[in-house]
C-alpha cells in the first residue's frame, strides 16, 4: 500500500475484513470434508490447514501483543517455517474441527482487540513479525489476508 500513512478508516477497514474473512471461509468450508487431504507430500487434509492458519493468526496476535507493550517477538536466528509448521501440525493433528473453529473465533477476536487498541499511528510502525522478518503493522495485517487467501484457495482448487 505504499507509503500512505493509515488512517482510522483503514484501521476500521481492517477490523472488518477480519470478521468478513473469518465469515466467507467458515462458509465455503461447510462444503469441504474436513478429512479430505489437500497436500499429498505432507498428507495434510482440510482440518490441518485450517489448524495451520489458526496457529499462524496465534503467532501474529502473539507478536502484535509483545509489540504493544514495546518488546518485540523472539525469532531464534535459526528458524525453520517448514520445521515449525510440521511440528504445529503434529501438535494439532488430532484436534476436531469444532476446536479449530473455536481457536480460530479466539485469536480473530484477540487480533480484532489488539488491532482496534492501536492508533492508526502504530499501524505503520515496524515489528519483527512471528517468521523473523521486519515490517510494519500494516504488512502483519495484511499477511493475515493473504495467508488465509493462499490456503483457501488451495482447499478449494482455485489459485490465487
Amino acid at each position: 500500500m505504499g507509503t500512505m500513512a493509515t488512517t482510522q478508516q483503514d484501521k476500521q477497514d481492517f477490523l472488518q475484513r477480519i470478521d468478513s474473512t473469518y465469515a466467507a471461509a467458515l462458509e465455503t468450508l461447510q462444503h469441504h470434508d474436513p478429512l479430505r487431504v489437500v497436500h499429498a507430500d505432507t498428507n495434510w487434509r482440510v482440518k490441518d490447514l485450517i489448524a495451520h492458519v489458526v496457529t499462524w493468526e496465534n503467532e501474529m496476535a502473539r507478536a502484535l501483543y509483545i509489540h504493544r507493550r514495546g518488546g518485540e517477538i523472539d525469532v531464534p536466528d535459526d528458524f525453520d517455517e517448514d520445521d515449525f509448521n510440521a511440528n504445529a501440525a503434529h501438535v494439532r493433528y488430532g484436534d476436531s474441527m469444532e476446536q479449530i473453529y473455536a481457536d480460530w473465533s479466539a485469536a480473530r477476536g484477540w487480533l480484532k482487540v489488539l488491532i482496534g487498541a492501536m492508533t492508526p499511528e502504530q499501524i505503520d510502525e515496524t515489528m519483527r513479525h512471528p517468521w523473523g522478518k521486519t515490517g510494519t503493522v500494516r504488512d502483519l495485517i495484511n499477511s493475515l489476508f493473504s495467508h488465509l487467501e493462499e490456503h483457501m484457495a488451495q482447499i478449494t482448487g482455485e489459485s490465487v
